[in-house]
């Protein structure tokens, strides 16, 4: 299985589709996300990070997006969340990465806590360009 096969796979389980599928139709496939040129991702047997390069900010700026199973969520994920962020720093030489947590999701905005993310506020995102408005956690991380 390739690395494109096992985040499918991950996504599309059934402890992590509710909360990334927003709305679509299942099973999701995220080939063509995992292919555009800059895209990074970590893959492992519980979870994977994914990072999007962010053109219109320039250079070395990601928006960050993670799922883990249940088996691997706590400090696993941490572990592995804050071992992402380094690897994206030293050798993908980030500058920015950002993200939007869904407000009501309180364990992912404690996650984005100890990975060492930080709040820039409170505000309402459409997470697909069809989908509604909902309340979401702006977060980010800067180089040191």
């Amino acid at each position: 299985m390739n690395q494109t096969e096992r985040i499918n796979a991950l996504i599309n389980h059934p402890s992590i589709f509710p909360h990334v599928s927003c709305g679509m139709p299942f099973p999701l496939d995220i080939a063509d996300v995992l292919a555009q040129e800059g895209v990074v991702a970590y893959d492992g047997a519980v979870g994977a990070v994914i990072f999007e390069p962010v053109v219109d900010d320039g250079p070395g700026v990601y928006e960050g997006h993670y799922f883990f199973l249940p088996e691997g969520r706590g400090k696993v994920a941490i572990r592995f969340g804050q071992q992402a962020l380094r690897c994206m720093f030293e050798r993908h030489n980030a500058r920015l990465i950002w993200g939007y947590t869904p407000w009501d999701n309180v364990a992912a905005r404690a996650f984005n806590r100890l990975v060492g993310l930080k709040s820039f506020g409170k505000s309402m995102k459409r997470l697909l360009p069809w989908g509604p408005m909902v309340p979401v956690e702006v977060v980010y991380i800067e180089r040191d």
